[in-house]
């Protein structure tokens, strides 16, 4: 998921809820980004993973599947 202003925060939490609730959790990675997010959002999020740009969530997509 990317943001772009901090209010989405709270929504990128309740996908990743809706997520579990599905029982998907365990079978995929959430990467979050955008300028706003850092360790914290993610953390807030839920998310597995957080990148600081596009190319960055690539590499991350790269180590996990790799």
């Amino acid at each position: 998921m990317s943001a772009l202003l901090n209010f989405t925060y709270p929504e990128m939490k309740h996908v990743v809820e809706e997520v579990a609730k599905a029982g998907l959790r365990n079978q995929v990675k959430i990467i979050i980004g955008g300028t706003p997010v850092n360790e914290q959002v993610r953390q807030f999020a839920g998310a597995d993973y957080y990148a600081e740009d596009a190319v960055a969530g690539v590499n991350i997509c790269k180590q996990i599947y790799a």
